[in-house]
Formats: C-alpha cells, sequence, structure tokens
C-alpha cells in the first residue's frame, strides 16, 4: 500500500509498486480500448494495466523502484507513452488537480475548445449536407402543395437546376465535406489501419471514400461509373454519413461528462 502524503497529481508510490495514470483518446469502441491495454502490457516494466473507455484514461502498476530512482520511473512512463502513441492513440501524463466537483482544472480549457471544434465541423458537415440532399425536400413540399417552394428545392427549373439538383455542387460538397470536417476521421482511420489496429474510424473511412469515389466517377462520366447510372445519391450518402457520425460525438462527448 502507497504510504499517505506520497501520492501526486499522475501517480502513487511504494517500494512495491507504482501507478501512474495516462489520459488517452482516441479510443472509439472496446477493441481501441483492448488495443491500448495489450499496448501497455507488453512494455516489461508494466506489471498491470487498467483501461477506461469511458473516461479515457488508463493506469499502469510499475514494478518497484527506490524512491532515488525518480528517473527511471520518468523514463520508463516516457516509452509507455510512446508506444501508446504509435498504434495511432494520443497519449499524456495525466495532470493537473481535480477540483471538489471533480473536474480537472488543466482540462477545463481545452474542453472548451475541443466542444467549439466539434460544433464548427458539424455545422461545416450540415451544411454540406443541405446543398448535396436540399433537392429531396421539393417532393415534401409538392406533397404539402407548396409548389413554388418546391421549385427552389427539388424541380421545376429555379434554383433547384443551378444549386441544389447540380451534379457538380453535389460533387464539391461532397468533396469539401470529407476533406473538410471529415479528415481527421479519415486519417486516423487509416492511421489505425497501417498500425495494425483498425478502428470505427477506418471503416467510415473506406466506406465514405468508396462512395465519393464512385459518385465523382459517375459525375464526371467514367465509363467504370456506367453501372451506378441511376444511382444519384452516391454522393450524398458520405456527407450523411459523416454528418451522423459527428452529431453522435457531439452527443457522446456530453454524455460521457455527465456520467464522469
Amino acid at each position: 500500500r502507497a504510504p499517505a502524503g506520497n501520492e501526486g497529481s499522475s501517480g502513487r508510490r511504494s517500494s512495491d509498486t507504482e501507478t501512474v495514470l495516462l489520459e488517452v483518446t482516441g479510443m472509439r469502441c472496446g477493441g481501441c480500448s483492448a488495443n491500448v491495454k495489450r499496448t501497455l502490457l507488453e512494455h516489461p516494466q508494466v506489471t498491470k494495466a487498467s483501461v477506461n473507455l469511458l473516461t479515457g484514461t488508463a493506469a499502469i502498476t510499475l514494478k518497484g523502484m527506490l524512491d532515488e530512482e525518480e528517473t527511471e520511473t520518468e523514463r520508463v512512463t516516457t516509452e509507455v507513452v510512446e508506444t501508446v502513441e504509435k498504434k495511432g492513440f494520443k497519449c499524456t501524463l495525466r495532470e493537473g488537480r481535480e477540483s471538489r466537483d471533480g473536474t480537472s482544472t488543466s482540462s477545463a480549457s481545452s474542453d472548451v475548445e475541443n466542444d467549439w471544434e466539434d460544433f464548427r465541423g458539424l455545422a461545416l458537415s450540415a451544411g454540406f449536407l443541405t446543398l448535396c440532399c436540399g433537392h429531396h425536400l421539393g417532393h415534401y413540399f409538392h406533397a404539402v402543395g407548396l409548389h413554388q417552394l418546391a421549385g427552389v428545392f427539388g424541380g421545376h427549373g429555379g434554383l433547384s437546376s443551378s444549386i441544389f439538383g447540380s451534379r457538380v455542387v453535389q460533387s464539391v460538397a461532397a468533396t469539401a465535406a470529407i476533406l473538410g470536417p471529415g479528415r481527421d476521421i479519415i486519417v486516423d482511420g487509416f492511421r489505425s489501419l497501417k498500425n495494425g489496429v483498425p478502428n470505427m474510424n477506418t471503416l467510415v473511412g473506406i466506406g465514405t471514400g468508396a462512395a465519393l469515389a464512385v459518385g465523382l466517377s459517375q459525375a464526371l462520366g467514367l465509363p467504370a461509373a456506367a453501372a451506378w447510372e441511376n444511382s444519384s445519391h452516391l454522393l450524398e450518402e458520405p456527407v450523411m454519413l459523416l454528418s451522423v457520425i459527428l452529431l453522435g460525438r457531439v452527443l457522446e462527448k456530453r454524455a460521457k461528462r455527465r456520467a464522469t
């Protein structure tokens, strides 16, 4: 048992073992947390590892070291962090004191910044989704008798022929959505695949990339896309999927924050 008064913000020391707390971001599912745990246990100095997917933290137990071997402990911790980051996850030593309500003062400002980035990405994705799928609103407006408004969105000339119904606009919007708000997801997915730890972002990257490629080929009239000649939705699906994922992650972060 660690002696009283020897606890720190990043771990607890004892003559037998030392527990170090880490913050790990980028875990999306149970497979990610299992990969992180397996990576932590691969280090010969780590005797025990526990990963919490909900809070994005990991606790590792190091072999006992003498109190004066502080530099050795830092070296081992650095090696563990670098090993985890090579797998595509962001890993840092947990810092900052906890306030009375249990929140970390060091992460408060970063949470606000991340929330703004998430909201901005979701807003951009929603805008691109409107450009790609706005023409479908014309069917609903026709059904309720709003034919003039339906002409703006879904047919009968008007703006639909130059904006919402244009393949060029759909192609540009879909590409911008993937390379803009969806870039981090796509890059993380293929990086994880390269590191041998594919995750949900990998599936999203492959799916959206394939749909976008076929949709752009179809818009350009390439012979290879002749089989999908009547499939006008191929440029819409990647943006729809991206928007749903970004919305889900915003809600997920809020739920995690309430739970922790």
